[in-house]
């Protein structure tokens, strides 16, 4: 047990390392845009201006950088963001780089800024990877077979392409398995120092998007139950003591979050309970008060779950493992799998009625996210049966690793492509063929769903689009380009429903990838760093697994 330990500190700084690396690596070539750069310019605005009032005609003076209008979203009576404060609060650090880099002259300074501002999303993926594999261990898995789920969880799934985003639903990720991490604690050790670090994880949950008060129930019944079953309490004055007592230490964190989030309410739209989406207020996207929760449930629920366009399974192949693993999980850890599958499918059922259950503009369903780790954690037992009988020879066991390894294969490609193209590059293109052109910008709104192509037939979808924008990226500099750019795959459905002749977005989502790609006299420069990274990457998962495994 002690080597164990030992062993432990090792493997979470090279896995932490590891990642920092890899995500680095893979780090995007352009700014945030859309609602990222909308809460970064909140940030900003937090970050010169604190939270006070100011005028829209001061917000706009404010907000002008070298004759530029960086952001004009703020705290005032007619300009600010619907979002949530969470993710503001942690872009804070990275304005300064965002503002360099937006008005940089010169490459070297534009791509160092650019990766400093996304160095948030890395350390936040980073860090789920680390507590994953920390979570694991309290669950009791063997710490080898815990160090090859979280290489699992890091690169098949959806955590990866997401690096390359400033979204807040990585974040609440974090925050979810944080808080599963401190309650898997409470239970091991009774410190309540886990109980506040749980408590905060929620409110601080809910402060990012205040949806995620569904998951607030659901860990007080189970920190409750784990309360009821105190070894130490002997009597009833003694019991409600300590009910009262441990309840404090989660709950007073959740009500100063709480407290917080009614205050900014406040701030911003003078209505302690109006949270920008459904209240009438001026953040409101047209379509949010116009549309809300009218999609019908199983559209969404197919949407989410199993559509060609956004479906977490296609997007995330390794999660289907999940499946195989959950009753065995069930059987050894009754109460964490009941509090995993609540936060899975309340997360599921919330989303599958809202108008936006998509997400756009983005890789796949943006909303889910944050519940790929939960997905992994229920396959955990039995993949370390797997891994178990790994030197076995019979038959059944040799299927289950070539299914093992074809699935996590396509789940590595997945993500690759994801990583390689920008979303809304290819979004953009697709959704201007035929007689969806234009449709998109229409102002009036039309129709729920204006991309109803892109998640539902499968030749749009972003997954086999990605990979004609990829093959058309090889070919850009020969003579087979335009063929090849000119064979979309929904050519099929209508020859005439080609891209236009203008190339659309067409370029590498990876700094030093499309630096390479451009023949640019930095491009020596870049992929020196490039290759550091990928070398360190690699050093440190190999000398992790070595750890894990000796």
């Amino acid at each position: 047990m002690k080597k164990k330990r030992n062993r432990v500190p090792w493997i979470v700084f090279c896995l932490f390392t590891g990642y920092m690396c890899l995500y680095l690596c893979t780090s995007p070539t352009n700014l945030p845009a859309g609602d990222e750069a909308i809460m970064i310019g909140v940030a900003d605005r937090i970050a010169h201006h604190g939270f006070s009032h100011f005028t829209p005609q001061e917000v706009f003076a404010r907000a002008v950088v070298n004759n530029r209008i960086f952001s004009l979203y703020g705290f005032t009576d007619q300009s600010f963001s619907k979002y949530g404060l969470g993710q503001s609060l942690l872009d804070i650090p990275i304005t300064r780089a965002f503002r360099r880099a937006r008005f940089a002259v010169d490459d070297h300074s534009r791509i160092f800024n650019t990766l400093v501002v996304y160095s948030p999303a890395d350390l936040i993926a980073a860090a789920v990877n680390v507590l994953f594999f920390l979570t694991c261990l309290r669950l009791g898995y063997r710490i080898g077979s815990s160090f090859l789920l979280t290489m699992i969880l890091g690169i098949t799934t959806m955590i990866w392409p997401y690096t390359q985003t400033m979204f807040a639903d990585p974040t609440l990720g974090f925050l979810w398995l944080l808080a599963f991490y401190a309650a898997l604690s409470y239970k091991s050790t009774r410190k309540k120092i886990w109980l506040v670090v749980a408590g905060t994880a929620i409110g601080f949950s809910f402060l990012t998007k205040v949806v995620a008060l569904y998951t607030l129930p659901l860990f007080l019944l189970y920190l409750f139950y784990q309360i009821r079953h105190e070894p130490l309490v002997h009597t009833k004055k003694e019991f409600y003591k300590s009910v009262l007592s441990q309840s404090f230490c989660f709950i007073a964190p959740i009500i100063v979050c709480g407290v917080i989030l009614l205050w900014y309410n406040y701030i911003r739209f003078e209505k302690l309970f109006a949270f920008g989406y459904l209240y009438g207020t001026d953040a409101n996207d047209s379509r949010d008060e116009h549309f809300g929760f009218n999609t019908p449930f199983l559209v969404g629920l197919y949407g989410l779950l199993f559509s060609t366009g956004k479906g977490f399974f296609f997007y995330n192949p390794s999660t289907i493992l999940s499946l195989f693993g959950i009753k065995t999980f069930y059987q050894q850890y009754k109460a964490e799998a009941l509090l995993i599958l609540g936060i899975i499918c309340g997360s599921i059922l919330i989303y599958s009625s809202w108008w936006a259950w998509h997400g756009d503009f983005c890789w796949g369903p943006r909303f889910l996210t944050g519940l790929s780790p939960f997905f992994i954690l229920l396959c955990g037992k039995w993949m370390e049966d797997v891994f178990s009988c790994w030197k076995k020879c019979e038959y059944r066991h040799w299927l289950k690793r070539g299914f093992l390894f074809i699935l996590l294969t396509v789940s590595v490609g997945v993500q690759i492509a994801g990583l390689s193209i920008k979303s809304n590059d290819y979004i953009l293109t697709a959704a201007n063929v035929g007689f969806f052109k234009e449709s998109l910008f229409n102002a009036n709104w039309p129709i729920r769903d204006g991309l109803l192509h892109l998640h539902f037939v499968p030749e749009f979808s972003p997954l086999v689009g990605h990979l004609w924008m990829m093959r058309s990226l090889y070919h850009k500099n020969d003579n087979n380009f335009m063929k090849v750019y000119k064979s979309p795959p929904w050519k099929g459905l209508n020859p005439l429903w080609i891209p236009d002749k203008q190339v659309r977005g067409l370029s590498y989502n990876i700094w030093w990838l499309q630096a390479f790609a451009n023949s640019s006299p930095v491009s020596i420069k870049v992929i020196l760093p490039a290759i550091i990274f990928l070398l360190l990457t690699v050093t440190f998962f190999g000398f992790g697994f070595y750890i894990a495994f000796k």
